[in-house]
């Protein structure tokens, strides 16, 4: 499955797994800081919008 390569963070050579809530919480602050700066959020990489459960 290639999404479950989304959740693994590469530094260094080593690979970590991130937290989805860690993730999520750092995307947000992403989005708003580009909404203050009035760039296009389609430049914005390695973000994904999900549906609730």
């Amino acid at each position: 499955m290639s999404h479950a390569s989304s959740n693994i963070v590469n530094k260094g050579g080593k690979k970590f797994p991130v937290n989805p809530f860690i993730k999520m919480i750092e995307d947000k602050k992403r989005i708003a800081e580009a909404i203050r700066n009035g760039k296009d959020l389609s430049m914005l990489k390695d973000i994904n919008f999900v549906s609730p459960i």
